[in-house]
């Protein structure tokens, strides 16, 4: 299975996106840009249970990665409003796995 630069997060993104009810998170892509080349390797967002970590690992996914052209998904967001929001899109090598789907997860 290939994980690197899949249109898995566009998909899911895209389905949550075209949805009745979503709430635009895209403000969060401003502040993980700030982070990249400024020696954080790592970040790590967290928030209770059901509050979107998946959401927003597809959401970085789809923008960030090299896969797909992301450019007509975020065009209703507000990420778009920010000068030079686009500066990162579409820029990197993403690996993108959802723990929930792999085969042989333990579910205790």
């Amino acid at each position: 299975m290939n994980y690197l630069n899949t249109d898995g997060p566009y998909r899911l993104f895209r389905n949550v996106v075209n949805s009745e009810i979503s709430v635009d998170k895209s403000m969060l892509i401003r502040e993980i840009s700030k982070a990249i080349g400024k020696g954080s390797r790592y970040v790590c967002i967290t928030c209770p249970r059901r509050f979107g970590k998946s959401l927003n690992a597809q959401m970085l996914g789809a923008s960030y990665t090299k896969g797909v052209d992301c450019c007509s998904l975020f065009e209703n967001l507000k990420i778009t409003q920010v000068k030079d929001s686009q500066g990162h899109r579409n820029s990197y090598n993403v690996a993108f796995a959802d723990m929930s789907r792999l085969p042989g997860v333990y579910n205790g």
